[in-house]
């Protein structure tokens, strides 16, 4: 349905989403593989700078979650860890880790971002304060 309504090629889309990468408006997260090959040929996930353009598809609040996880990890890197690379991670059998930190080959931290509400009922003696 979108593809009928505009009229772009697969260039097109390809340039415009390079040009917004460039201009960091976007980034593009590459999966972590060990081989540099298959990073560079593997899909990508999008995160946005400004979490505000997010508002014209559907609320996700733990995507929200993810990407200002991300936000965060990209600053440290820019301000304090300049020779971080920041991956995902997804294994042939689903297993994914939302963020992979790498310094030169070594991987860093593993970063899963969850999102939950949890209710439950409080007993004993730090339950009746409550």
């Amino acid at each position: 349905m979108f593809k009928q309504r505009v009229k772009a090629t697969k260039r097109t889309i390809i340039n415009y989403v390079s040009y917004l990468e460039d201009s960091m408006l976007i980034f593009l997260l590459r999966r972590y593989f060990p081989s540099v090959k298959s990073r560079i040929v593997s899909p990508r996930k999008l995160y946005l700078v400004d979490t505000g353009l997010g508002l014209f598809g559907s609320k996700d609040i733990a995507r929200d979650m993810e990407n200002a996880v991300f936000l965060e990890l990209a600053r440290r890197r820019s301000y304090y860890y300049p020779l971080w690379e920041i991956y995902y991670f997804k294994d042939s059998q689903g297993y994914e880790v939302d963020f992979v930190v790498v310094e030169g080959k070594k991987v860093k931290e593993r970063v899963n971002v969850t999102y939950g509400v949890a209710l439950t009922r409080l007993t004993g003696e730090s339950g009746g304060a409550f």
